[in-house]
């Protein structure tokens, strides 16, 4: 769904109905005000239906991006369908932040696909780890090539510290 100029929209609440009677009689100050109404009726439908704008469910395609940085995320190069669902599960989802399983359900909705993270950090006893810590993402997908890599890197990013290396691997769902 996008938005569209508003042919015909009417203002519901006519400008010229709550000015004085001496200037409801002058033709001027009906056509001036008449202009007025027709330049605020868009606005005013806007303003009644503010509910839907505001739910990812129902708000029109080209606002999921203004509405996705409400909750904090980057929706570019992501279909409508994934741009909705991202901005549906984000609130609950920001609990997880850090986690491997925040990171593995933010995948998961971003993708469309089963996701398997695997994390090489952990607990050592003494001074050194024995590896280099790591992040390992396996990515089955419905169709490999419709997986932004951008998205992906965006979100593995945003959930993982920073000095911890990742790398992506993206396979066809069997």
């Amino acid at each position: 769904m996008n938005r569209a100029a508003a042919e015909g929209a009417v203002n519901p609440f006519p400008i010229l109905g709550y000015l004085p009677s001496v200037f409801q009689e002058d033709q001027f100050a009906a056509r001036f005000t008449a202009g007025l109404d027709e330049v605020s009726a868009p606005a005013i439908g806007v303003l009644d239906c503010l509910p839907a704008y505001l739910d990812p469910r129902t708000t029109p395609s080209d606002f999921l991006p203004w509405l996705g940085s409400w909750v904090g995320l980057d929706l570019r190069g992501l279909p409508e369908d994934r741009m909705r669902a991202l901005v549906v599960a984000a609130p609950s989802l920001h609990s997880l932040r850090g986690t491997l399983t925040g990171l593995r359900l933010w995948l998961e909705l971003l993708t469309g696909g089963t996701v398997h993270v695997v994390d090489g950090a952990g607990v050592f006893a003494g001074d050194a780890a024995a590896t280099t810590p790591f992040l390992e993402v396996k990515i089955a997908a419905p169709d490999p090539a419709a997986v932004s890599m951008d998205a992906v890197d965006r979100v593995i990013a945003a959930n993982k510290p920073v000095h911890v290396p990742h790398a992506v691997t993206v396979v066809r769902r069997r």
